[in-house]
């Protein structure tokens, strides 16, 4: 197929699977559609709440002068928890743009929006935010990184780390239409967005998966979803220096520009 690349429609004719699912997966096939790519959508997770809640009141029970919600899927459950009690004082910090539009969607104020997606800047985000002795309320999936609760705890903070929900393989009937599009060679590029969504592809496509991949171009939103790449010998070609969906946008418009 002949790639076009008009200068309002940079990505046209190029074929893209998202891996995202969701309110996310929506806002990024628009943004590729607009852009003039075709997005092919093959969620690698599902997202499940955790039955029990009961953990997550007695943490905010405790009163938390910050609450870090690093992922929009945590948005529900919180609000859930907290009830008609409000946040009791407690600020609210937010990793990204989306994040932030949930909870004030929910009615929640956000005391600070932490651009920086990785563990490792968010702990320089909340330096100074909270002090030694005080309580901070990490609302997180099953499976996480501890990189900030240790961080924060070495500086005598004291941390919750609460599981609110968990990533899992989606239904064959979600992911299969990507697959067929992969297997038939017609995708020029693949975004990974976490590394939950990299673990789950690779656990779809199997011994197949290098492959399906041979001639795909991989774009991933940051450093930790690429390191997931490098952990099971994925080669990544486009990452942006900022780790939001815009941002890996323009560097994949970049990449097609300069191939």
């Amino acid at each position: 197929m002949t790639k076009k690349h008009g200068e309002g429609r940079p990505l046209e004719g190029r074929r893209v699977v998202v891996t995202r699912r969701g309110e996310q997966a929506e806002e990024t096939c628009a943004r590729l559609e607009a852009l003039g790519a075709a997005p092919i959508r093959m969620p690698t997770i599902a997202i499940e709440p955790v039955g029990d809640l009961e953990p997550l009141a007695r943490a905010l029970a405790h009163n938390p002068a910050l609450i870090v919600v690093s992922s929009a899927n945590a948005v529900k459950p919180l609000v859930t928890a907290l009830g008609d009690r409000g946040l009791q004082g407690a600020q609210l910090c937010s990793v990204g743009p989306v994040t932030r539009r949930r909870l004030e969607e929910a009615g929640l104020e956000v005391a600070i929006e932490a651009e920086d997606y990785r563990a490792e800047g968010l702990v320089e985000v909340l330096s100074g935010r909270v002090e030694r002795g005080e309580r901070v309320l990490l609302p997180v999936a099953r499976v996480t990184r501890d990189v900030l609760p240790a961080a924060l705890r070495a500086r005598g903070v004291v941390v919750d780390v609460v599981a609110v929900y968990e990533t899992v393989l989606p239904v064959e009937g979600e992911w299969s239409p990507g697959l067929r599009a992969l297997t038939a060679g017609e995708v020029d590029g693949i975004l990974f967005s976490s590394p939950s969504t990299v673990r789950n592809f690779s656990r779809i496509t199997g011994a197949e998966r290098d492959s399906l991949l041979a001639s795909v171009r991989v774009a991933v939103i940051g450093p930790v979803t690429a390191r997931a790449c490098e952990d099971l010998g994925i080669d990544v070609h486009v990452m942006p220096a900022r780790y939001t969906l815009e941002a890996l946008l323009e560097a994949l418009v970049d990449y097609w520009k300069l191939g």
